[in-house]
């Protein structure tokens, strides 16, 4: 499996299970699947799941250019765009939820787990 999506129109939750290496393509491949899944909604949160993948050398200005590249999401009206990444890698993780929260308008915010993912959905 390099990702997988599954939706829950109950809650309004688009979750995007990746398990792979991410490169520049991976994340192209993702960001495609998520406007595919939806497109035309408003007020989803969109969780991705990255704690069983590893950054492709990841650096300073690649993350800036992903931030950049996601603010194709705003046009979903997304209310929570959640980023959860192994523990290894929570840095990158930060660093993509400081530099998305200036750039986009939904709220943004990485976790080192999916239980503090979830529990911070059910209290938001």
């Amino acid at each position: 499996m390099i990702f997988k999506a599954t939706l829950d129109r109950g809650r309004k939750l688009l979750t995007i299970k990746s398990n792979c290496v991410l490169g520049a393509d991976r994340f192209d491949a993702i960001r495609a699947s998520i406007m595919l899944h939806l497109e035309g909604t408003e007020g989803w949160a969109l969780v991705i799941d990255h704690s069983e993948s590893f950054p492709d050398k990841l650096d300073y200005r690649q993350v800036n250019a992903l931030t950049e590249k996601s603010k194709v999401f705003d046009s979903l009206m997304l209310r929570n765009f959640i980023v959860v990444v192994h523990p290894k890698h929570y840095g990158f993780g930060r660093m993509w939820e400081i530099m998305a929260s200036n750039k986009m308008r939904c709220n943004t915010r990485a976790f080192k787990s999916i239980e503090e993912a979830a529990l911070f959905l059910e209290n938001s």
